[in-house]
């Protein structure tokens, strides 16, 4: 089904200083050196920008590669699921590591769940851990994917409760094809809404999700979101929309040991933030509607695409390992071996 090229690319860590929204949005790829100091932002829609400059290094063999830092303007907008604009942090430094797995199966030690939308009916089989989901309102059709129609379909794959908030850290991985259309979509979203009732679509209250777009008025990125309880939202923009009918593999990573949270198009690293002052804990996320194709706030539109595989692994894979994950592409056999 998947068709890939490898990308390699150099992010950027941005360092929020400030109990406030944390916005980033990531540096073009090929940007090397030392990062210069971030500047805070203003109004809700605009932040501040950072200089960049200086040489890059890289390196260093299978398990540990060499840093390299970039700068880079930073930019922020106002959301429909809520927060404005913040402080934008200093840039920090990205290192590379080596592939993690057995017998060179990219994650199999790490991954919990695995749903590749094979079959027919509405249940969704989970390969790895057993915990299957469902197809709502429309049906799998023996092509190993989901079609969902979007808009105001009400087509959505529902995951089981809690099971993004029993792990410390996190990679969601996702190949899908999207067919465009408004803002604030959802590839996925996984959290409650204000009444935390299960199946609810109000306003966002605790949540983790992706979008392919934000409004253009924001800059029309792919955006990774999270909110905690008394907490400001937390905002990391890619460099550019998800593209349109095309198979993209998109991955969102979060490293509790070094509160790292990351965004990957194609194999490729497209933002990081360093949380800090504000952690991230999944644990604190009320994980009762988990959805890919639907939001928790009722006012967005479904997902309008294919999804054709989806995968939560309990750490966050570095840039290497994602990079020849994109490579292998969603039908990877290996993943489903039994581990010696």
């Amino acid at each position: 089904m998947a068709r890939a090229l490898a990308f390699a690319a150099l992010g950027v860590l941005f360092v929020a200083c400030a109990p406030q929204v944390v916005d980033a949005v990531g540096t073009p790829v090929g940007t090397g050196g030392t990062a210069g100091s971030g500047a805070s932002g203003g109004s809700s829609a605009s932040g501040g920008s950072s200089a960049s400059g200086g040489s890059s290094a890289s390196g260093g063999s299978s398990a540990s590669g060499g840093s390299s830092a970039s700068g880079g303007s930073s930019a922020s907008g106002g959301s429909a699921a809520g927060g404005g604009g913040g402080l934008i942090g200093n840039a920090g430094e990205v290192g590379s590591g080596g592939t993690g797995g057995v017998g060179g199966c990219v994650g199999v030690d790490s991954l919990v769940h695995r749903y590749s939308f094979d079959g027919t009916g509405t249940v969704v089989a989970d390969s790895k851990g057993g915990a299957d989901a469902t197809l709502m309102n429309t049906t799998l059709t023996d092509t190993g994917s989901a079609a969902l129609a979007g808009r105001a379909s009400d087509q959505y794959v529902d995951l089981p409760n809690g099971i993004l908030s029993v792990l410390e850290s996190a990679t969601l991985e996702t190949w899908l094809t999207w067919s465009g259309g408004a803002a604030w979509q959802r590839i996925f979203d996984f959290g409650d809404d204000q009444t935390g009732v299960e199946g609810a679509q109000g306003a966002g209250a605790t949540y983790l999700f992706l979008t392919p777009r934000i409004p253009d008025d924001g800059g029309a990125f792919l955006r990774v979101a999270y909110k905690r309880h008394g907490e400001d939202e937390v905002k990391l923009d890619a460099t550019r929309t998800l593209p349109i009918d095309t198979l993209t593999h998109v991955a969102v990573t979060f490293d509790a040991g070094s509160e790292t949270l990351a965004v990957y198009i194609d194999g490729s690293l497209e933002s990081s933030l360093v949380m800090n002052p504000i952690p991230i804990r999944l644990s604190v996320i009320n994980d009762i509607n988990n959805w890919l194709g639907r939001s928790n706030f009722g006012a967005d539109a479904e997902l309008g695409g294919t999804i054709e595989e989806f995968r939560i692994y309990a750490r966050a894979l570095n840039a290497d390992e994602l990079q020849a994950s994109f490579v292998a592409g969603p039908n990877s056999t290996c993943l489903d071996a039994p581990e010696p």
